[in-house]
């Protein structure tokens, strides 16, 4: 690795690199066991692997991704003098520019059939996917620090973005969602789902696994065949949901550019390469969203249907306080209000 990139660089994503890295030098192994220094390999060479077999089932993305990589390896390379590195035989090799068939949106239906059969830590799992856009890792992780139950609204730096600009996006809390996170015990530290964030962290194949079974119990095809013959392709994910959240919300009329800041993105033209559009949108503010949760769990009243009206009443009054106020009694509500549970479902004595 590059001795400028940042320390916060994760062993996931250092055993991701290694892995790519690896193929090159098991077909060199295998093909050119004679050639057992980098400065002897060559634009033949280069060219050998990039053609191999290898790449037969895998995607044009991740063939050029693996090539990336390995470029990348040899220009670090080529400022160390005891490399020895003559030229990068890698600068020359093409990418390959195929159209591959993209994470499509779900509908409202399809969300609510996914859902309906959802329980613990996954239920919540996937109700921050359809209600705040981030992207698996920011999710699964996602800790009690970042949620600002008082405000409603979750503050994080997406782990995508964190070594290049470090800015943090801020969601606001969907009613069902906050319904489910006042439920969780106290005291609220740590992982919120600390189960799913430790798998996700030791690799994640185990959660990858449980997601796209969830996906496919509910009768959703989760992948298709490549057009190139290749292998098949993802086509619903948990990504899907990012696609979901943005669609929904652009379509119930917020701009992109609000949309934009929401999850994330760079430019408002990724924010459109998301965008779906839908004749049967319903025009409505995000807050509006449906709630795709709902279903199977009508015992469980909504933290905004009425059920509670002391509890509506402290949020108006949260509401109509500065920032500053907020501050200073933000801590004696959480300690409260929210860490003691008085506001689940059921119980509102201590308001």
């Amino acid at each position: 690795m590059s001795p400028e990139r940042p320390d916060t660089a994760c062993a996931r994503r250092l055993g991701y690199c290694a892995t790519r890295f690896g193929y090159f030098v098991s077909f060199m192994r295998e093909k050119y066991p004679e050639v057992t220094e980098m400065r002897r390999v060559t634009k033949e060479h280069a060219q050998a692997f990039a053609m191999s077999d290898i790449f037969a089932k895998k995607s044009g993305g991740t063939r050029n991704e693996i090539i990336m990589l390995i470029r990348a390896v040899w220009r670090v390379l080529a400022d160390d003098t005891e490399a020895r590195l003559i030229e990068n035989p890698w600068e020359k090799i093409r990418r390959i520019r195929k159209v591959s068939p993209r994470r499509r949106e779900l509908t409202v239906e399809e969300l609510t059939r996914v859902c309906s059969s959802l329980t613990g830590e996954m239920r919540i799992l996937f109700a921050l996917g359809i209600y705040t856009g981030l992207r698996l890792g920011d999710c699964a992780t996602l800790k009690w620090e970042s949620v600002d139950l008082v405000r409603r609204i979750i503050r994080v730096v997406p782990r995508k973005t964190a070594n290049k600009t470090g800015a943090c996006v801020t969601v606001a809390i969907h009613p069902a969602l906050m319904q489910m996170l006042l439920e969780l015990p106290a005291p609220r530290i740590g992982q919120v789902l600390p189960e799913i964030a430790a798998d996700y962290e030791s690799g994640g194949a185990q959660l990858s696994q449980r997601i796209k079974s969830v996906f496919e119990n509910a009768g959703i095809e989760t992948q298709v065949e490549a057009p190139d013959g290749g292998q098949r392709r993802v086509l619903v994910g948990f990504h899907s949901l990012r696609h979901t959240f943005v669609s929904l919300a652009a379509n119930a009329g917020v701009p992109l550019a609000v949309v934009q800041s929401i999850v994330g993105h760079a430019s408002v033209d990724m924010t459109r390469h998301y965008f779906h559009e839908s004749e049967a949108a319903v025009r409505s503010a995000v807050a509006a969203l449906p709630d795709v949760l709902e279903v199977g769990c009508e015992e469980k009243p909504s933290a905004s249907d009425g059920a509670h009206p002391r509890l509506e009443a402290v949020y108006a009054a949260i509401d109509g306080l500065s920032d500053e106020e907020l501050d200073l009694v933000s801590g004696y509500v959480e300690r409260r209000i929210i860490d003691r549970g008085a506001l689940n479902a059921g119980g509102a004595g201590d308001v």
